[in-house]
């Protein structure tokens, strides 16, 4: 899954814009369908650019600055959102799982290892860390720790290194 979209804040803050444009619009009906003495906001504004016989240079700078905006809301729109979900191949079926839920069936399966006295593991976006306090100091008992481990990080879509630290009596491996 993933997160919140990007152009989000954006698009609240046109929406803001168009109600205020709204509101001037319906001020201008109201000023020029009532009798009222108020005057217009834009009309003033039309007719100074009706009688423009050369455009200002600030005009162009402000057809820039358009263009420009217009780059920026085009590349927030097309641009992909984070990620917040890991898909995670089950035999047949795909599921898809938080990081942190990873995180702790990593801990359970290293916990489910004859010999592990606590462990705790940490998933970021490519690496998953699992540190474990055992009772073994052998190889084939921390290869074995490792394989069950590396099954459930190879049953991710996504390439994911695995590092393991063991805590033996005050040793580190």
């Amino acid at each position: 899954m993933k997160a919140q979209p990007a152009a989000r804040g954006v698009a609240i803050f046109i929406g803001l814009l168009l109600i205020a444009a709204g509101v001037c619009a319906g001020r201008e009906l109201w000023v020029l369908l009532s009798d009222t003495n108020q005057t217009s906001w834009i009309e003033p504004v039309l007719s100074y650019l009706r009688d423009v016989d050369q455009w200002a240079t600030w005009m162009f700078a402000a057809a820039g600055a358009c263009a420009a905006i217009a780059l920026i809301l085009l590349f927030i729109v097309i641009k992909p959102r984070p990620t917040t979900h890991l898909e995670y191949n089950y035999g047949d079926t795909t599921l898809r799982i938080r990081r942190v839920d990873f995180a702790r069936l990593l801990t359970a399966t290293a916990l489910g290892v004859p010999g592990v006295r606590a462990a705790e593991s940490t998933v970021r976006k490519r690496k998953a860390a699992v540190q474990v306090q055992t009772d073994f100091a052998d190889q084939a008992a921390l290869d074995k720790l490792r394989a069950e481990e590396e099954k459930h990080v190879n049953a991710i879509a996504s390439s994911m290194n695995l590092k393991i630290t063991t805590h033996n009596d005050g040793k580190e491996s």
